[in-house]
């Protein structure tokens, strides 16, 4: 729970995968990033493969597709 300037916010709630635990040392490949530009089904692609040795981890995969994505592609 947070608090300060108003009401207090549950950041569990605000949480994009509950209960997700990040293997030991994981650091989230370097992607390019999807702006909305081209092919999205491309950038599936190209993300399932960098991510391909934690392809049975849905929680992970769901976690880290986020930081292929460019902000205006977030919208």
């Amino acid at each position: 729970m947070m608090e300060g300037g108003g009401d207090p916010i549950d950041l569990a709630n605000m949480c994009l995968v509950p209960g997700l635990v990040l293997p030991p040392k994981f650091k989230v490949p370097d992607f390019e990033k999807y702006k909305g530009l081209n092919c999205p089904k491309n950038h599936m692609i190209m993300y399932s493969r960098k991510m391909a040795s934690f392809a049975k981890d849905e929680k992970l995969m769901m976690h880290c597709f986020q930081d292929s994505l460019t902000r205006a592609s977030l919208n």
